[in-house]
C-alpha cells in the first residue's frame, strides 16, 4: 500500500512539473518579438534588463525598436500654397540629399496633403507632398535627413519670370489674405507693383501676372528692398541676364 500510495504522489509530481515546464516554454516563446517586415533597425529604445509593457486597444505600450524597409523609402518635402495646384501624383521629381549634394535621385510624387500648414523659417502656407524614392543607387539614405526635390510639371511654354529676390510677401492675418509685389523702375521712382506668382525654383520665381517685358524690377539689395516705399527714389544699377 505504501508503495502505491508513493506511485501515486510521484505520478501528481510528474504532472505538475510537466504543467510548470509547458508554463514556462508558452512564456518563453512570448519573450520573441518578431518583425512583421523586412528591414533596418534605425533607433532601438530599449535596453536588456528592461520592462517590455504590451500594448493594447487605445493603450500605447513601450516602443521597442524603429525598423525601416530599405525596398520603400520616401521623402516629404514642402511645397509652396502657390505652387501646389501645379502638382499631381505620379509626376517625376529629381531629389538631392544634402549630404551627397552630387549624386540626384529620381522619385515619384504619391500624395499630396489636403491641409495646408506653416512651416518653420517659412513665409506664408505650405503642404506636405510626399515623393517615392525609386532607386537611392549608391546613396546610403538614413531617417531624417536633408533633403531638396524638383518636381517636373508638366510645363513646356515660356513664362515670365524675376529673380526670387525681388518677390515681396505680405500677410493680413486679420483679413485672412496674403499677397506679393514687386517694385518696378518708374523713371527713378519705385512703383510697387502687386503681382500673383506661380512655380517658382531655387532662383526664379514665375509670375502668373502681365507685366511689360521692358520694365525694370528691383531686385535689391535685399537689406535696402526690404525698407523700400512706394514713390522712394531709386539708384537703379541694370543686371543684365545670360
Amino acid at each position: 500500500d505504501l508503495s502505491k500510495i508513493d506511485l501515486l504522489s510521484a505520478r501528481e509530481r510528474l504532472a505538475q512539473a510537466s504543467a510548470q515546464l509547458d508554463q514556462v516554454n508558452d512564456n518563453l516563446s512570448k519573450t520573441q518579438v518578431i518583425s512583421p517586415i523586412n528591414g533596418v533597425i534605425t533607433s532601438l529604445d530599449i535596453k536588456v534588463g528592461e520592462t517590455a509593457i504590451a500594448s493594447s486597444t487605445n493603450i500605447p505600450g513601450s516602443s521597442l525598436m524603429t525598423i525601416a524597409n530599405p525596398a520603400s523609402i520616401y521623402t516629404e518635402v514642402l511645397v509652396d500654397e502657390a505652387d501646389v495646384a501645379n502638382i499631381e501624383v505620379g509626376q517625376r521629381a529629381e531629389i538631392v540629399a544634402i549630404a551627397y549634394p552630387d549624386q540626384p535621385m529620381q522619385g515619384v510624387v504619391r500624395f499630396i496633403a489636403n491641409t495646408a500648414k506653416v512651416a518653420q523659417g517659412r513665409q506664408g502656407l505650405s503642404f506636405v507632398v510626399k515623393i517615392d524614392i525609386a532607386d537611392p543607387g549608391a546613396v546610403i539614405l538614413r531617417p531624417g535627413m536633408s533633403c531638396r526635390a524638383e518636381i517636373f510639371t508638366r510645363q513646356d511654354q515660356e513664362v515670365t519670370a524675376v529673380p526670387i529676390q525681388a518677390i515681396i510677401f505680405e500677410e493680413d492675418r486679420a483679413e485672412l489674405r496674403s499677397d506679393y509685389f514687386i517694385f518696378v523702375n518708374d523713371n527713378g521712382i519705385a512703383k510697387k507693383t502687386k503681382v500673383e506668382v506661380g512655380l517658382s525654383d531655387d532662383e526664379y520665381q514665375e509670375l502668373m501676372s502681365e507685366i511689360d517685358e521692358n520694365v525694370e524690377v528691383v531686385i535689391g539689395p535685399n537689406q535696402q528692398l526690404r525698407h523700400l516705399l512706394e514713390g522712394d527714389r531709386l539708384n537703379a544699377t541694370r543686371v543684365e541676364q545670360q
